[in-house]
Order: C-alpha cells, then sequence, then structure tokens
C-alpha cells in the first residue's frame, strides 16, 4: 500500500535527497537573484558581451579533461573500498589537470589571434579562461565526496561555492565585465580551501595511493572518459549553439541579450532532472547488470520526473511575462515569447533526454550515448543555420525544440528496448 511506503520513501529522502534537492534548489534560486543583480546593473550590451564570453568558456568547459571526470566518477563508484578507488582519482586528477592547462593556452591564443563575433570580447575570455583549471579541480574534489556517499558535506561545498558566486560577481557588476570576472575567481579559490580542508584525509589518500593502473584499466577508463566526453558535449552544445549562431548571424548583442535571457529560466530548471540523477547514479551504476531492479526503479523514475515536469512547465509558461519582469527588467520583455518556447524544449529535455542519457550512462552504453547526441547536435546547427536566417532568435528557439525532441526519441526508445525487452544481459 502507498501508505506503508510513505515512512520509507521519506526516510530515503532524508538520507540524501533532501540534500541534493536543497543544495541545487539553493543553487538556481542564489543564481536567479545574481542574475537580476547582474542584468539589471551591467547595460544590455555589456550583458550580451559577458553571455557571449560565458558561451565560448563553456566550449571548452564541454571537454574539460577529455572526460576524465565521468570517468573517475563510474570507475570509483564501481570501486568503492578498495585501493584502486583512489590510484583512479589520483590518475584522472593529475592528468586532467594537465590536458586542462593545454585547454587554457589553446583557448587564449585562439581569442588573440581570432576576432570574436562580439568586438571586444577577447580579452574577457583570455581573462576568463584559467577559470576552467579551477574549476576542475573543484568538481574532482566533489566527486569523491559523491562516490563515497558524503552527500551532506557535497552540498555544503556545493552551497558555498554558489552563495560566494554570487556575492563575487553581483559585487563584481558594478566594476564591469571585468569586475565579475575578478568575483568568480575569488569565489572558486575560496571554495577550494574550504573544500581542501574538508578532505583533507580524501586528499591524503590521493597523495599518498601508490596503486598503479594497468594497461587494461587505462584502455578501458580512457575509452568509457572520452565517449563520455564526446556525448557530453554534443548533448551540451545544443544550449551553446543558439547562442553562437545568434551572435554570429545577427551580429547583434543585444539580441544576444534578450535570446540569453529566454534560456536563463529553462536552464535553471535543470536542477530538478540533475538532482535525480545525482541522487540515483551511485546506486544506478551498482546495480548496473541486475534488470530486475532496473525494470522496477527506472519506470518509476521516468513517471515522477515527468509529472514533476509537466506540472512545472504549465506553471512556468503561464506565468512567464511576471517571471521575465522580476528577473530581469521590463528592456527584457520581448523575451517572453522565446522564453514559453524554450520551456516547452526544457520540459522535453528534462523529462527524456537528461534522465536517459544519464541511465545509459550508468549502463556503460556511452557508444549509443555519443552517437545520439551527434546526430542531435548536427540538427541543431543545421536547423539554427537555416532558421535563424528566416526568423531570428526565433528560429533558434524552434531549432532547439526540435532537436530536443529528436535525441528524447531515440533517447528513451533505446532506454525502454534495453532494460524491458532485450532478453541478452547488460554486458552484451
Amino acid at each position: 500500500m502507498i501508505q506503508n511506503k510513505i515512512p520509507e520513501l521519506w526516510a530515503k529522502f532524508r538520507n540524501g535527497m533532501f540534500q541534493i534537492v536543497g543544495a541545487n534548489l539553493l543553487n538556481k534560486i542564489v543564481a536567479v537573484l545574481s542574475n537580476m543583480v547582474i542584468t539589471r546593473v551591467l547595460t544590455t550590451t555589456d550583458y550580451g558581451t559577458w553571455s557571449y564570453v560565458l558561451n565560448q568558456y563553456s566550449y571548452y568547459s564541454i571537454i574539460s579533461a577529455l572526460g576524465l571526470l565521468s570517468g573517475a566518477f563510474q570507475f570509483g563508484a564501481e570501486n568503492r573500498g578498495n585501493n584502486k578507488e583512489f590510484a583512479y582519482y589520483k590518475y584522472c586528477l593529475k592528468i586532467g589537470l594537465f590536458i586542462n592547462l593545454g585547454l587554457v593556452i589553446v583557448g587564449a591564443l585562439r581569442s588573440y589571434l581570432v576576432e570574436p563575433a562580439l568586438p571586444g570580447a577577447e580579452l574577457y575570455i583570455i581573462a576568463y579562461i584559467p577559470v576552467l583549471i579551477l574549476e576542475y579541480a573543484m568538481n574532482i574534489l566533489t566527486t569523491i565526496l559523491r562516490c563515497e556517499n558524503r552527500i551532506k558535506e557535497y552540498a555544503k561545498v556545493l552551497n558555498i561555492n554558489t552563495i560566494l558566486i554570487s556575492i563575487g560577481t553581483c559585487a563584481g557588476a558594478f566594476g564591469g565585465i571585468s569586475g565579475v570576472i575578478i568575483g568568480k575567481y575569488l569565489a572558486f579559490i575560496i571554495s577550494l580551501v574550504v573544500l581542501a580542508k574538508l578532505m583533507k584525509n580524501e586528499m591524503q589518500l590521493v597523495y599518498s595511493n601508490t596503486e598503479v593502473l594497468i594497461k587494461k584499466e587505462l584502455k578501458e577508463l580512457w575509452h568509457f572518459s572520452i565517449m563520455s566526453c564526446i556525448s557530453s558535449a554534443m548533448n551540451s552544445l545544443l544550449y551553446l549553439i543558439d547562442v553562437t549562431m545568434v551572435a554570429s548571424l545577427m551580429k547583434s548583442a543585444e539580441q544576444t541579450a534578450i535570446y540569453k535571457v529566454a534560456t536563463f529560466a529553462p536552464n535553471a530548471l535543470s536542477f530538478i532532472p540533475t538532482s535525480v540523477v545525482i541522487y540515483i547514479l551511485p546506486n544506478l551504476i551498482s546495480h548496473n547488470k541486475d534488470k530486475t531492479w532496473l525494470r522496477d526503479r527506472v519506470k518509476k523514475y521516468y513517471t515522477y520526473l515527468g509529472f514533476t515536469n509537466i506540472i512545472i512547465t504549465v506553471a512556468v509558461v503561464a506565468l512567464a511575462p511576471i517571471i521575465v519582469l522580476v528577473l530581469s527588467g521590463d528592456k527584457y520583455t520581448s523575451a517572453v515569447p522565446l522564453f514559453r518556447i524554450l520551456m516547452i524544449g526544457y520540459a522535453i529535455s528534462a523529462t527524456f533526454r537528461t534522465l536517459g542519457t544519464n541511465i545509459l550512462f550508468g549502463l556503460k552504453k556511452v557508444n549509443i550515448n555519443m552517437i545520439i547526441n551527434i546526430v542531435a547536435s548536427g540538427a541543431d546547427i543545421l536547423l539554427n543555420y537555416i532558421l535563424i536566417k528566416k526568423q531570428g532568435a526565433y528560429g533558434a528557439a524552434y531549432a532547439t525544440i526540435i532537436s530536443e525532441a529528436i535525441a528524447a526519441i531515440i533517447t528513451f526508445s533505446y532506454t525502454i528496448w534495453l532494460i524491458y525487452i532485450k532478453r541478452e544481459s547488460m554486458d552484451e
């Protein structure tokens, strides 16, 4: 009976889900409040330029360490409790930082040599891209917390980092884009100091670990990491391509700013599927060969998440004018129709694509994820090129919905076939 399951569900929720949802919700609330300040303090032109800088940074962020962060999580969780666990963390931290240093150099040189779509953005890109190194170091350490099931500490660090970034960027905004960048640096540096103190024992285990990964283990790690990197990059491109192509094809910082405002709430709401994924993924990985367990849980995941997203989407679409006005001010009211279109894309992606992609990730089906995301990204680029020329920023929004629908249908269909229809074991 449902009544009998309520205490059990509540206990599980309090055990970890509450902390994760709470941390991610706080993250988004603070981000919304920060955005309200930044959009009002910066001019429309400066906000469009800053959005473009973040967009360009994200292209390097999605290939950060060539996916070794995903590899650290997958193989760290699988080897929890033995010496190999920290051997994976040590390898991924060391090699990942080295790769990101290379990405910073390449990104800085590219920004210096190639004129950006928005004039004046190159110096800000060069100044901001080294954050890639700080962000990766923090992500590896918080990944260790997740793999060790230290959810409370993970949530605490996430909250501290969110609040520091908010304070730093809002205060910095009064000094223009340069001030926002300085605020970001200070936030990450302070967060890393807090994290280092909190994880003193784990950092010692990483530093002192003498286990050596054999050739077979390294091959598996790199295959998984690179396939995950390609898949994740293609997935993220759907959100990055639009802003880039609006800036490149329309050559307008103002239109870029309006489109960025329209994407803010749909992107902010991604904390909902992200929280679910953060909570379920370690257990899913540990049961990735148990079809009975998977059949029971996956159905519940899709049902509960889908129901939640439908309610949220209907409410947000109805309140779109008020939300845009409150978040960004009356100078961005023209973003309302775009906002509503993109919310439909959110409902599709958050229910079917995000969950399905991460389920396949947990089942080590990284190759099919890569193929799906390449198809979706290719469709998005083509549709953006065609539709932006005809319909401007609206074309970018329509391109996103169509591409998300393509990826969602394929991902959901393959996940259902793999778990509920295919008769062979998960390894085959």
